[in-house]
């Protein structure tokens, strides 16, 4: 039985009218964050790569969640959940201007299917090309999630030319609005505007990314104004940046759960009411406030109602 579930917070800020700021005269935006660039691997930082707009993956998801097309504009299933087709889109290249296909997706898929990742939790008996334009991934048992995992970070499509002979990267090559400019592991990357992009024009021409394993030291960049968006504070450094000047400190609820679970088969477990009994005691809204610094984290049910 769960005992306690509290949702995580992604703690994010943003630098506000200062020298540092963003504002309608820059063109550029430095990000600092807790995850390192270790490697040229999407497997590895695909993460940062998607995030960094990069690289881009078969679907993806909007500020809700709901699915919505990125690289395959459609997507449809057999009457027997057993084969998906991806519709490829038209006219999209790589950053080293070679053209978006299914065999580039299809290389891109199988390499991430065989990596750490989520592809590894579907059922997947091939992945194939159908034509050009297309992409066809065969299951042995039905799996209706297999959509939304291929929104995840670990299933960008990056070029082939982004590979040696042996299937090691040696380049970041994607199909997003920016390109990498400058590759410094595993603390930082620059990106700049790609003007070939299939879609909309980035109004920013650039952006800079860095790597600050410690909360205090994101803190700080904002603060300072060596960053204009900084992402996941500590409580602490997120109570103090909501006093300082020209910076703007936001909570976002994220779903993500601390939980607390008991023994039912123990002796002294097996009564509900002892169970029961249990929960009362716990008091989860001081759990939240104190530990995680956010009260409305406290929750009952799987998720908070601060997650509505």
């Amino acid at each position: 039985m769960t005992l306690l579930r509290s949702t995580a917070l992604a703690l994010a800020l943003a630098v506000g009218a200062s020298g540092a700021a963003l504002g309608a005269d820059r063109t550029t935006v430095a990000v600092a964050g807790p995850w390192e660039v270790k490697s040229l691997d999407p497997s590895i930082s695909g993460f940062v790569f998607q995030r960094m707009q990069v690289m881009e993956t078969l679907v993806d998801a909007d500020a809700s969640g709901r699915l919505r097309p990125g690289l395959a504009t459609d997507w449809t299933a057999s009457d027997d959940g057993l084969a998906w087709r991806f519709t490829l889109r038209s006219g999209v290249t790589f950053h080293d201007g070679t053209p978006l296909d299914a065999a580039a997706a299809v290389a891109a898929l199988a390499r991430a299917a065989e990596r750490p990742g989520v592809l590894g939790k579907a059922p997947i008996d091939a992945i194939a090309a159908d034509g050009d334009a297309a992409v066809t991934i065969t299951l042995r048992t039905p799996f209706a999630a297999l959509p939304a995992l291929l929104a995840h970070a670990t299933t960008v499509v990056p070029a082939p030319a982004a590979f040696d002979a042996d299937g090691h990267p040696v380049a970041a090559i994607g199909t997003g609005p920016f390109r990498i400019e400058t590759f410094s592991p595993p603390q930082r990357m620059v990106v700049a505007r790609y003007e070939g992009y299939w879609g909309e024009q980035p109004a920013l021409a650039g952006a800079s990314y860095l790597a600050a394993s410690r909360a205090e030291t994101r803190a700080l960049l904002a603060e300072s104004g060596d960053a204009d968006l900084v992402f996941t504070l500590d409580p602490a450094g997120f109570a103090r940046l909501g006093d300082v000047e020209n910076v703007a400190a936001v909570a976002v609820p994220i779903p993500r759960v601390v939980t607390l679970k008991l023994n039912s088969g123990h002796p002294l477990l097996a009564a509900p009411e002892a169970r029961q009994a249990l929960s009362l005691a716990i008091d989860r809204r001081a759990i939240a406030a104190g530990i995680v610094r956010f009260a409305d984290a406290a929750a009952t049910q799987l998720f908070p109602p601060a997650l509505d």
